[in-house]
């Protein structure tokens, strides 16, 4: 799967107007960080990847940021630390932000949305001036965010101890930013350039100046940009000698959000993505609980039919469809659920995203709870509901609670996950060797804990919702398949190997049948297969 998220649209125009300034006014720009790492790896954006990162050396930046002051580019301004009218910032490099963006990002308040602009300056040759240099810009870029970015939940007692003892002596954020410009000055003619405003540290922010004599372009999104002569230099330095291979990236949490709570005037678009493979009777069934659960929650719909079956039993069903939603119907010849998903992600349009199974229900009230966390709980990129047992049945009591990399198995099944659109992304496509399907490696599921698992351990924040309630046809362990069961426990073991689980966790779900096979005899059976599944994964 990739598609530019709404984000990354937005922030590629942005791009772009940036670069006609640059032009305008014959300023020597290049891509740098995730942004060039995107451009060599990608051809664009790193799929998980949001903001733009752009360098330039001292003058130029100086010129840009004395224009952008006083002429910025259309519904943007210019805001970094030594900004005159929005010194609302914390770090020491400049930004070029949106006014009005309609996103919002988790990592602070000030952290607005916009592109990101470094400067480099002249590092000294002398060693003392070069580590005072080093050092300084680093007291005074940590300093910052120190005196004037709030309060820190980890060791907060020891940042305000050091904020009480040093704020005398920094009275105000330009006192600080005077001192950054002081030190961080080197010579005008180096063999060294040093972004001390950067976010890896010293040594690593640290480049040969003959990386930057030359500019080449190349694609990016479609557009060309500029990139340093030794752009490939400049990324092995910085993220190591392998970072250009895809199937070493590290996938981590994107910068933005889009604000549901934003534009009132306009309906919330969900998209469903269905993957269906011989039923019909069901599928009528949770259309119709899902226009019911659409209504009440006053939302748009897109429904995404993965339709896998040989004969066109759907097309009946479909037609009932209403005609204000959006309907794809995509048949797909090959059998697997996880292989069906993603040959239709690249279709989906919503802010919020769903992959119910064909055999569940929705409440009433389901999608107007979703939109509702989402909402309230800005910082929220994954919605689990919870399964109740019969049709029409309501849980009473509500409970709110963030799912971490082990609860993320206690009841995480594919039809209770809701997903903002702009981290899939972040996720990726399904795993294909999980989940029902001819070319599946683990066939008894799988794909929806691993595909939780991925969320959680990319950094996204994930939450349990009470309010949230689907049902589903119960699991029957009493009169079972039991190959099924022990294949339902294989996968298990398989997806804690895949993402590198500890011994302990491993063993505790290799001896939690015993413990259970004791609590609950009557379901002896149950347990007996469900431990050998688990025993006998290599």
């Amino acid at each position: 799967m990739y598609s530019l998220s709404p984000i990354q649209e937005k922030s590629l125009r942005l791009l772009i107007a940036f670069d006609s300034c640059c032009r305008q006014l014959n300023l020597r720009y290049w891509l740098a960080g995730g942004t060039l790492l995107g451009a060599l790896r990608h051809g664009g954006f790193i799929p998980w990847d949001d903001e733009i990162d752009v360098v330039l050396l001292r003058p130029d930046y100086n010129r840009l940021a004395e224009y952008l002051e006083a002429h910025p580019i259309s519904g943007t301004y210019w805001e970094s630390a030594e900004s005159a009218e929005h010194a609302t910032t914390i770090h020491l490099h400049g930004k070029i932000c949106v006014e009005d963006s309609g996103f919002f990002s988790k990592e602070n308040s000030r952290h607005k949305f916009g592109l990101d602009v470094f400067a480099l300056d002249g590092v000294w040759e002398d060693k003392g001036r070069r580590y005072r240099q080093y050092f300084l810009s680093s007291f005074y870029k940590h300093l910052l965010p120190l005196l004037f970015g709030g309060s820190s939940e980890r060791f907060s007692t020891v940042k305000s101890f050091l904020r009480r003892i040093l704020r005398p002596f920094f009275p105000d954020m330009e006192r600080v930013v005077m001192g950054y410009r002081r030190v961080i000055k080197g010579p005008s003619h180096s063999m060294l350039l040093y972004s001390g405003s950067g976010r890896y540290g010293w040594k690593k922010e640290t480049f040969f100046f003959r990386w930057f004599e030359k500019t080449s372009e190349i694609p990016f999104e479609g557009f060309h940009c500029p990139i340093p002569s030794g752009a490939k230099d400049f990324l092995f330095h910085v993220y190591g000698a392998d970072c250009l291979s895809v199937s070493n990236a590290v996938r981590t949490a994107p910068h933005y959000r889009v604000d549901l709570t934003r534009d009132r005037t306009s309906r919330i678009l969900v998209s469903f993505v269905l993957a269906t493979c011989g039923r019909t009777k069901e599928v009528s069934e949770w259309i119709a609980s899902a226009v019911e659960a659409a209504r009440v929650a006053g939302v748009d719909v897109q429904l995404i039919v993965a339709d896998q079956n040989d004969d066109n039993r759907l097309v009946p069903v479909l037609e009932r469809v209403p005609a204000e939603w959006e309907l794809v119907h995509e048949k797909i010849r090959a059998k697997g659920v996880c292989l069906a998903r993603n040959s239709v992600l690249n279709r989906v349009k919503g802010l919020i995203v769903a992959f119910p199974d064909d055999d569940c229900l929705y409440e009433p009230g389901v999608l107007r709870e979703v939109v509702r966390h989402f909402s309230c709980n800005k910082m929220a990129d994954v919605v689990v509901g919870v399964t109740v047992k019969r049709d029409g049945m309501r849980l009473s009591k509500n409970v709110r609670k963030k799912i971490g990399r082990y609860s993320l198995f206690w009841h995480g099944e594919m039809y209770l996950q809701f997903y903002r659109r702009e981290i899939l992304n972040c996720i990726g496509d399904f795993d294909e060797a999980f989940g029902p399907g001819n070319e599946s490696k683990f066939p008894y599921g799988g794909d929806d804990s691993d595909y939780l698992a991925r969320a959680v351990l990319a950094g996204l924040s994930v939450w349990r919702d009470t309010s949230v309630q689907i049902w589903h046809p119960p699991q029957d362990t009493f009169s079972f398949d039991r190959k099924k069961i022990e294949g339902y426990g294989r996968t298990r073991m398989a997806l804690l190997a895949k993402h590198r689980y500890s011994f302990l966790f491993r063993f505790l779900n290799l001896i939690f049948p015993v413990f259970m096979l004791a609590l609950r005899p009557s379901k002896a059976r149950y347990y007996r297969a469900m431990f050998k599944g688990r025993r006998n994964f290599p």
